[in-house]
This record gives structure tokens, sequence and C-alpha cells, in this order.
């Protein structure tokens, strides 16, 4: 277990020496297309996504999108409507799995503890830091 701790160290070390010796990638737009972008990000009525294909992006009406999102999820051909939200029962039964792997000795507490999903009251999902 020593020995993969200290492969994992020298990993990590080799990792942030490139991230560090790593330059910054000039931007390809004007300082007004910069600003242009700045003013869209903060508008609420704009959404700014990648698109489907390719390396773009999308600029969107949200009330379209969000139109769009609404009437794709209706299509009861594709989507089906839960009956309740299952993110409790699937957590339930990854921290059995991950804690059955620790008590054997299949994980480490620190393997462990990255795994371990976090789920908010809201039934959102935080991982650890």
């Amino acid at each position: 277990m020593e020995e993969e701790e200290e492969e994992a160290e020298d990993f990590r070390s080799e990792v942030l020496g490139t991230l560090r010796s790593a330059r910054c990638l000039q931007s390809n737009l004007t300082t007004q297309e910069q600003k242009a972008v700045s003013d869209l990000k903060r508008n609420p009525s704009v959404m700014i996504l990648p698109a489907d294909k390719g390396r773009a992006t999308v600029v969107l009406d949200k009330a379209e999108y969000e139109e769009k999102v609404l009437r794709m999820l209706s299509d009861g051909k594709t989507y089906e409507q839960l009956k309740m939200d299952p993110t409790a029962s699937y957590k339930r039964k990854s921290v059995a799995i991950l804690t059955r792997l620790k008590d054997e000795g299949k994980l480490s507490d620190d393997l462990y503890s990255r795994l371990y999903v976090y789920v908010g009251e809201d039934s959102s999902t935080v991982l650890p830091s």
C-alpha cells in the first residue's frame, strides 16, 4: 500500500509541475468581442451553451430555450415522468457498496471519502472538494 501512495504522490507532483509550467492561451476574441460576451453572460434573459455538435457556442433567448426543453420533456414516447425522485435510493445503494468495499479492505478511507456522494436536501448532488 505504501508503494501505491508513493507512486500516487509522484504522479501528483508531476501533474502539478506540468500545470505550473503551462501557459495560458491567448484569447482569439478582440476586446470588443470579449466585452460583448461578458455583457451577454450578465443578461438574465440569455443562455450561452455549447452546441450539440462541434466546438461552437450557441446564444439563445432563455424563454425560447426553456420552451424547447419543456416541449422535449413532454414527449411521452421519449421521456417518462417519475412518480418519485430516485436520488435517495441510488445514494443508499451506492453508499452500501462503498461501505462493503471499504469493510473488505478493497477501498481505502481516503478513496471512500472521495467517491462518497453527498446529496443535499433539495436532491442536488454535491461532490466533495
